[in-house]
């Protein structure tokens, strides 16, 4: 009966161990993944509302590329680790536009501080419309 004890204890220890060691290691979640995707549409669709003011909707996302594991930024704003992704986007009326964003996690949370679209910086601003800043370590 102590022996079970002893081992159900060294089980649960272990088992403890593993769950903090995976999440100290996080990671934000893939590009492509449904969730971070969703996300991504409705923050887009705020900010647009919020700023551009066109009444248009980001649709779909596709061809989901991740263009980096960076720390730099993450670890200035209190986060583990930053996912830079990009991906080809479609708004209601059928316009593209490549939308640009970092995916800051902490843990299993994860934030997404902003965007950039080629199409919205062209015409809406005076930035580069190659969104650079947020292209990550490994553009194409």
């Amino acid at each position: 009966m102590r022996r079970e004890s002893r081992l159900a204890l060294r089980l649960m220890a272990v088992g403890t161990l593993l769950a903090f060691g995976l999440h100290l290691g996080s990671e934000p979640p893939p590009c492509a993944t449904p969730k971070l995707m969703d996300q991504v549409r409705t923050e887009f669709d705020e900010l647009q509302k919020l700023y551009i003011k066109s009444g248009r909707r980001l649709v779909k996302l596709a061809d989901a590329r991740d263009t980096g594991l960076t720390t730099t930024y993450a670890k200035a704003l209190g986060y583990e680790s930053s996912r830079h992704c990009e991906w080809k986007g479609t708004l209601d009326n059928g316009e593209t536009t490549m939308v640009f964003t970092r995916v800051d996690a902490k843990g299993a949370a994860f934030k997404i501080p902003g965007f950039c679209s080629t199409l919205y910086i062209s015409r809406y601003s005076k930035s580069p419309t190659d969104c650079k800043d947020w292209r990550g370590p490994n553009p194409h």
